[in-house]
């Protein structure tokens, strides 16, 4: 889960095995961290634009993605999104399965 400034909120133990990072690595640090470095730019730009306008904009279908590991491998992810808003704050939910 994200928060408005691109940054992981919550790791679950799935997103640990898929990734190899501890919530302790990863919670605080910039979801870009598990992007491949050809969509980090297009990533750091939506982030710009969502803090601008305080609207996300997320893919309504599902995506195929490479992830990237923490040994640095890629992989084709499957991620589904959700946004949602809590005390006027927005926070993605992205669901990532290995495809």
């Amino acid at each position: 889960m994200g928060d408005g400034e691109g940054k992981i909120v919550f790791w679950n133990q799935a997103a640990q095995e898929i990734f190899g990072y501890t919530a302790a690595e990863i919670v605080g640090q910039s979801v870009a961290m598990l992007m491949s470095e050809r969509f980090r730019e297009a990533f750091s730009e939506r982030v710009r634009r969502w803090r601008k306008t305080g609207r996300i904009e997320v893919p309504k279908t599902r995506v195929v993605r490479p992830g990237l590991r923490k040994d640095g491998s890629e992989f084709p992810a499957e991620i589904s999104y959700a946004d949602w808003e809590v005390g006027g704050k927005t926070f993605t939910t992205a669901v990532i399965r290995r495809y």
